[in-house]
């Protein structure tokens, strides 16, 4: 009886050494995480006390759900992976989400140390989850991972890079305008169909004119325009 005992405590604890939380990352999020998939994401920090304790128990709910369910379960450090931070719109440390069907939904704290019968008992059909335009998978959420990325990679260089970068800025904002043609400089070549039409039209304006002239010329020397004066004889 004691040896059976002795066996099933070894095979705990080769459970728990086996128990591994995927590392989700901005660069494998979209192989991991697909359309038909169901998630439990945590988000964390490696300064972060409150996220130090709670390791333990996300690792067994790992443990136990990879054991029952098809729920995979991984963790997103924010430190090196700040697009996803930025993705989710994380708040606080640590954050729990639900993902099923690219569906977030992110999960109460009084229910953050209990996620083995929050997944089992699908309590995260009765909270609403993002709407689309914030969703994680939106056109809006991969913009917001860009920025995020962005400002990582700014916050990682020294004052003296940004401060060059903001002089080469400036002096590209204040001398191209100095080398851009004016709107009363510029030139407008016509094209060949327009030539040949001003062309024609020159051709016809002229022989407009010169009817005209023909025809008053004709007209002054009509005997019915001329003013004739009479003279007297006596």
């Amino acid at each position: 009886m004691q040896l059976g005992h002795i066996f099933a405590l070894l095979a705990c604890a080769i459970g728990l050494c086996w128990a591994q939380v995927i590392q989700v990352t901005d660069s494998n999020v979209k192989s991991l995480i697909t359309d038909d998939s169901e998630w439990l994401l945590e988000f964390y920090a490696d300064w972060c006390g409150y996220c130090t304790r709670y390791a333990p128990s996300y690792e067994a709910a790992e443990d136990a759900l990879s054991s029952m369910t098809a729920v995979r379960v991984g963790k997103v450090n924010v430190e090196q992976s700040p697009g996803l931070a930025a993705r989710f719109f994380v708040q606080r440390l640590p954050t729990v989400v639900h993902i099923k069907n690219h569906e977030v939904r992110a999960v109460p704290l009084d229910q953050m140390n209990d996620l083995v019968n929050f997944v089992k008992d699908e309590a995260w059909k009765d909270i609403q989850p993002a709407n689309g335009l914030t969703s994680p998978f939106s056109a809006i959420g991969s913009m917001v991972a860009v920025t995020g990325r962005m400002v990582r990679w700014a916050s990682s260089m020294s004052p003296f890079t940004i401060a060059v970068l903001m002089v080469v800025l400036l002096g590209l904002v204040v001398v191209l305008p100095l080398y851009m043609p004016q709107q009363g400089d510029e030139q407008t070549v016509p094209s060949p169909a327009a030539a040949a039409a001003a062309v024609v039209e020159g051709a016809t304006e002229s022989e407009s004119s010169a009817a005209g002239k023909t025809t008053a010329t004709i007209a002054s020397s009509s005997p019915s325009t001329k003013q004739r004066k009479s003279k007297r004889i006596d």
